[in-house]
């Protein structure tokens, strides 16, 4: 069967669970298969080890076969970073070289050994990276390579969320904020140009935490009467946002058959990738 007409299988891979959601192809796209594996609390070794075992031993199964596969990380595997005169050089390796050299400078010797990818390249404007380490996408691809599968892709959870964003609030003023279990994420757009963006280990759980996260980055940056408006992804909860005295939007996406609205609403982490 060709590639395009194959099913579709998204992975969302979580410390804490592993999310797996297939769907048929084409503009009616419905859930033929769906699974939500928990890792166990109290896992030793590399953090990363017990959700790659448990996405492992699914993936033996014939229910995720025979079709196209793409994973996308957590924001709790992967490092960001704003970077900027990366366009001026040519040379592949060149670029490579200075990116890592940045990584370096900001999370020390560790990144030397991250898998790092520049997303954007447009004159003059910041660049969203990121930095994965080179031990877990190895543990991935070993995986993959034992079930005779190919990723089409392994995304960060940031990416994809910006992705989402741009798409449905152009290129404005705004903070876009990023929410899953365990991290929330900054980014701040000014006329569409990345200016800052932070990886927080905070869970969220209640939309009225974000009012002192905010205030404080806003401090961060010497902006003490900041308005600018609130753009939300939060696949897992879909609670309507309000915070007093500010514009909060979210971003929307109509569930496809068989997934209905009341079910666990880790299914939407994976349908969103």
């Amino acid at each position: 069967m060709l590639p395009l007409w194959r099913e579709q299988v998204n992975v969302f891979l979580h410390p804490r669970h592993v999310v797996l959601l297939r769907t048929s192809r084409g503009p009616m796209r419905r859930v033929v298969r769906k699974q939500i594996l928990t890792c166990a609390s109290d896992a030793v070794g590399r953090f990363w080890d017990a959700p790659v075992s448990m996405l492992d031993k699914a993936l033996q199964q014939d229910d995720w076969r025979k079709a196209n596969l793409q994973i996308v990380l957590s924001n709790h595997f992967v490092n960001y970073s704003l970077i900027s005169g990366a366009e001026r050089l040519t040379g592949l390796r060149e670029k490579e070289a200075y990116l890592r050299h940045r990584f370096v400078e900001i999370y020390g010797e560790a990144a030397k050994l991250w898998d790092l990818r520049l997303s954007g390249n447009e004159p003059e404007l910041p660049a969203l990276a990121s930095g994965v380490e080179q031990g877990l996408l190895q543990s991935l691809q070993e995986s993959l390579a034992r079930h005779d599968l190919i990723a089409t892709g392994i995304y960060p959870h940031l990416m994809v969320a910006l992705n989402q964003m741009r798409r449905q609030m152009g290129h404005g003023t705004a903070w876009i904020v990023v929410l899953e279990s365990g991290r929330t994420c900054f980014l701040l757009l000014e006329k569409g140009r990345l200016c800052m963006v932070r990886n927080h280990a905070a869970d969220v759980v209640d939309i009225a935490q974000l009012a002192p996260m905010l205030e404080r980055e806003s401090l961060i940056l010497g902006d003490e009467t900041d308005d600018r408006p609130i753009w939300l992804y939060w696949p897992e909860s879909t609670e309507l946002p309000f915070l007093a005295g500010r514009n909060i939007k979210r971003t929307s996406q109509r569930l496809p058959d068989g997934v209905a609205g009341g079910d666990d609403p880790l299914y939407r982490l994976a349908l969103w990738a």
